[in-house]
């Protein structure tokens, strides 16, 4: 095992314990992803907006990164979810200027499922930006990985 680590190169611990799992998680996530996949273009009218029009090429694009995640060889699957990770962290920078590009005042009053910059902002600090750290370092942690930074001979 070891040795197939050193083939393949480091990765972090959290890309393998999030998607090195179970073929049944691996399945159903697959099959939860592609049929958004292939229903999200359908349902677009082709009189919808620009921004609608990028929002399912962005989700599309999102899909397309996380099968790769499941199904390709672990290297590229590790830069697939640091994309992925990038990506989300993009939305939730677009989400935040969106909501306070539309004036309405910053407020903590409201409810939580209601688009608001206190919302927009909230999502950013708790989502987008881990993201955003995971896309820029390929980990969570501080500690950078105890794995080593080349490839080993395969003759040892």
């Amino acid at each position: 095992m070891l040795v197939r680590q050193l083939r393949t190169g480091p990765l972090s611990n959290e890309h393998q314990s999030l998607f090195s799992g179970s073929p049944f998680v691996r399945w159903a996530v697959t099959l939860l992803v592609l049929p958004i996949a292939v229903a999200m273009p359908l349902a677009l009218n082709l009189s919808e907006t620009i921004a609608a029009r990028f929002i399912v090429a962005g989700i599309e694009l999102l899909c397309l990164l996380l099968l790769v995640t499941f199904w390709a060889p672990p290297r590229h699957a590790h830069v697939a979810f640091r994309c992925a990770c990038g990506f989300v962290f993009v939305a939730f920078a677009t989400y935040l200027v969106a909501e306070f590009a539309s004036g309405e005042p910053f407020s903590l009053a409201g409810r939580r499922s209601d688009a608001s910059p206190r919302n927009a902002l909230a999502g950013l600090i708790t989502i987008g930006l881990p993201a955003l750290w995971y896309a820029a370092l390929g980990r969570f942690t501080l500690r950078p990985s105890s794995e080593p930074k080349s490839n080993q001979d395969e003759d040892e």
